[in-house]
């Protein structure tokens, strides 16, 4: 049988012809397929980056991720300076995870799921150092792309959280040309913003913002505009701590906030069952109870950390303005740190973990709630170990473009977190990081004395030129038109020096408003003016009001102490205000923390260790 060669030919050219556009076809859809995330057959999330910073010894960072493949072996080369260290091996899960990060203003339940396989790798801990790199591969399917991370870090990574004032960037704060320009100078700081999104289910992955993931110190990364990238707080919480440790230590910042989030939204539910219920409403940015705990924190949970900073409560001082009643925030507050310390890898023991709340800063009209709401954040740490308070009292802003609520005084909030994370992560005793606190019970002097005392003071502050003839005379006028005084003994346990009162950001009245207030009644209080401040003693007297009988003292005009009237116990509150015009602080900066006191009314006879209370607790 004679065959038509020719129209052999044809077919097999058109059969050629159709491979190669198949061929052609299944290339461009890999390519297409290998450029998107879900498509990948190996992943890391993206706080695993180039320019990352794991957690240093005597912590063991941890690394995670995931495969389109059950039960793959995964393998991870570790080099240092191009020099292999060593290889980690682990295999992956046999039941996949829904990787899907969510984000956007939908959040992540309204993403479709993309499931993957988990793996993770434990490193041996590893002193502090830099130029590591990364190399993560499945070593039995060379097809599947490696990953591969550079200019990788070893030292201590602190996670930033909260709400608006921490997600404040540094465009936004006082002098920050300046400070975007010397951020270049800090090269082993690191950064990292995670996406936000809300979640009625805990998610496993987690996107960054401002597009980068890990990011070196600098312009680029931390002054990208308003409201973008990076937190302020966090910054200069870094760059202070990174500069005290002589710049050995690279430091990695992760921050994750919200705007507008109560502290209901960030907690567990395990944490919150603690606490009274909380009301399942959203908060203004659309959060439920535990979604931000959900979405934007569950997914780093792995992680190895060596502490917390907080900035949190305005949203939950406006939800409550009606009660005034903050004990709830109090509880879920402290079952938060509590629950957060459980769940993060270093933290076995549950005290181990730093924490660093900053204070409430000063906020006009207000309603008085904002003293109120301070106290709560103190009571919630006070039984805790290894958690500080910075102060941030005299930080006031009322011009601030942002809103009063808003303060651009980031700086002073960062360097006091570092400054209590020395003392308290680190054991540099030697650092000032609070300001001086009321030693013991206040008590009644006589103004007799106290003149006495204060010829003798005098004589040395002219020495020494500390107060000019005008303050000296003031002093006395108000002493000897006086016949009694309040005397309060500070002491500075950590390690400061000196004590002074000084006008607070942009005052007004400053301190011819005296920050002391004595309860006369409900409702009814009277400001004592501060008859002297001795600076070397830090002792301060008041000038009580001579219209009252006040026990324990001795003077012509009140000498019968069992009176009816006579006064027994006392509430004393200093700069227990929204935004107070007159703070104390010592020679180092750091104020007085605000507080209120109840006491019972000492004579210097009766004069014993501290007895009062804060009211509240």
């Amino acid at each position: 049988m004679k065959i038509d060669r020719s129209a052999a030919s044809t077919e097999v050219d058109e059969y050629e012809m159709h491979l190669s556009l198949r061929l052609l076809l299944l290339l461009l859809c890999c390519l297409w397929c290998a450029s998107l995330p879900s498509c990948s057959a190996l992943s890391v999330p993206a706080l695993f980056s180039s320019s990352m910073v794991l957690q240093r010894a005597p912590s063991s960072a941890v690394m995670w991720g995931w495969t389109d493949e059950a039960g793959a072996r995964v393998k991870l080369a570790i080099s240092q300076y191009g020099q292999l260290v060593t290889t980690l091996t682990t295999t992956s899960a046999l039941v996949p995870q829904n990787v899907q990060p969510g984000g956007g203003g939908g959040g992540a339940d309204s993403e479709p799921p993309a499931f993957a396989f988990p793996w993770q790798v434990t490193f041996p801990p590893q002193a502090a150092s830099t130029n590591w790199s990364i190399s993560i591969y499945v070593p039995q399917d060379p097809s599947v792309q490696q990953i591969d991370l550079d200019n990788v870090a070893f030292g201590d990574v602190y996670l930033c959280g909260g709400q608006s004032n921490m997600q404040m960037t540094v465009p936004s704060v006082f002098n920050a040309t300046a400070e975007i320009a010397d951020s270049a100078r800090y090269t082993g700081l690191r950064v990292f913003t995670a996406s936000n999104p809300n979640s009625s289910t805990p998610l496993f992955n987690v996107t960054s913002m401002g597009g980068y993931s890990w990011g070196v110190s600098g312009p680029s990364t931390v002054g990208l505009g308003d409201w973008d990238t990076f937190s302020a707080m966090c910054f200069f919480f870094g760059r202070n701590l990174f500069v005290q440790l002589d710049e050995k230590v690279p430091i990695g910042l992760m921050a994750s906030m919200s705007g507008n989030s109560r502290i209901v939204s960030w907690a567990s539910p395990e944490a919150l069952s603690h606490c009274t219920p909380a009301p399942n409403t959203p908060d203004a940015s659309g959060n439920l109870p535990s979604s931000l705990f959900n979405g934007a924190l569950y997914p780093l949970l792995n992680l190895s950390l060596s502490g917390v900073l907080w900035s949190q409560g305005e949203a939950d001082v406006w939800d409550n303005w009606i009660f005034a009643d903050f004990t709830d925030y109090s509880c879920r507050l402290g079952a938060f740190i509590t629950d957060m310390r459980s769940r993060f890898r270093n933290s076995a023991n549950h005290d181990s973990l730093w924490f660093g709340i900053a204070q409430l800063a000063p906020n006009v009209n207000q309603s008085g709630l904002y003293p109120i709401f301070r106290a709560a954040q103190e009571s919630a740490i006070a039984p805790l170990s290894n958690a500080s308070l910075a102060i941030a009292i005299e930080l006031n802003d009322p011009t601030s473009p942002w809103l009063p609520v808003h303060y651009r005084h980031k700086q002073p909030v960062g360097q006091r977190l570092a400054a209590l994370a020395l003392r308290d992560v680190y054991g540099r005793d030697e650092i000032v990081a609070r300001g001086p606190a009321l030693m013991e019970t206040p008590i009644i002097r006589n103004s007799r004395q106290v003149q006495d005392n204060n010829k003798a003071a005098d004589v040395a502050a002219k020495e020494r030129s500390m107060r000019s003839s005008r303050q000296r005379a003031q002093r006395h006028q108000l002493v000897s038109s006086s016949p009694q005084l309040l005397f309060l003994n500070f002491s500075d346990p950590l390690g400061g020096s000196g004590l002074s009162a000084f006008g607070t950001d942009q005052c007004v009245a400053c301190c011819s408003e005296s920050p002391f207030l004595l309860e006369l009644g409900f409702l009814k209080w009277q400001r004592l003016e501060i008859a002297n401040i001795d600076s070397q003693q830090r002792t301060i007297h008041l000038v009580l009001p001579t219209d009252g009988q006040w026990s324990g003292g001795s003077s012509s005009s009140s000498s019968s102490s069992s009176s009816s009237d006579t006064v027994r116990q006392l509430t004393l509150l200093f700069d227990y205000e929204d935004a107070p015009q007159c703070a104390l602080r010592n020679d180092q900066g750091f104020p007085v923390a605000p507080f209120k006191i109840q006491f019972d009314v000492l004579s210097q006879e009766e004069r014993r260790p501290a007895l009062f209370r804060i009211a509240g607790e």
